[in-house]
């Protein structure tokens, strides 16, 4: 109900500038966006940068209250026994693992992104008592000009693996994403609600 509904989200995120944002200079920070193409080992990365506990970053604590992170402490969440994740990949999440959600934000429209970027990431620093934003996200490479515009010393890290061995992995993701989309329907809404369209049933180049 939340992440698909776009008035939701931005009414959220009004409560939120109300209740929480506070004018703090997070312009010159030097904030960092990784971005790459799918199975490229973003992911890795993002971990091992946010395992320095200097950066803030929506984690899964955040579900499904993207646009509003701190509103989202409010509600008590079951702990979720660390596993690993839908990819089977080897790789581990749990509710404290920081993920690619900010594509929901930045999937509303152009003018809305431009004009409340600073004050949603200033929101996230707050959240979690940072100076420093990290985002994992593989279409940040479409919004480069906006991020440099916008904060001019933040940091573009652009991930690389061999092309074949990155084909061969997106080739087995997409296989596997689909047979799961086909057995459970939650799981391709999901993707969608979050504008991951990489592979999968709903693949998009």
């Amino acid at each position: 109900l939340v992440l698909s509904n776009k008035l939701i989200n931005k009414s959220l995120f009004e409560l939120e500038k109300l209740l929480y944002l506070k004018d703090n200079d997070i312009y010159e920070n030097s904030h960092v966006f990784i971005t790459s193409l799918p199975r490229f080992g973003t992911t890795i990365f993002l971990n091992f940068l946010f395992s320095s506990d200097e950066f803030a970053s929506l984690k899964y604590s955040n579900m499904p209250f993207i646009l509003s992170p701190n509103f989202s402490k409010i509600f008590n969440k079951k702990n979720v026994k660390r596993k690993e994740r839908l990819h089977l990949d080897g790789i581990e999440q749990d509710l404290n693992s920081p993920e690619a959600f900010d594509e929901v934000f930045f999937s509303i429209d152009e003018k809305y992104v431009k004009e409340e970027l600073i004050d949603y990431i200033n929101l996230i620093l707050i959240s979690q008592n940072k100076t420093r934003y990290l985002s994992k996200n593989n279409n940040n490479f479409k919004r480069i000009n906006l991020i440099n515009s916008t904060f001019p010393n933040a940091i573009i890290l652009l991930t690389y693996r061999d092309p074949l061995q990155q084909s061969y992995s997106l080739l087995n993701q997409h296989k596997q994403m689909c047979a799961l989309q086909k057995k459970e329907k939650f799981i391709l809404d999901y993707m969608n609600y979050l504008g991951h369209q990489e592979f999968g049933l709903n693949y998009q180049s």
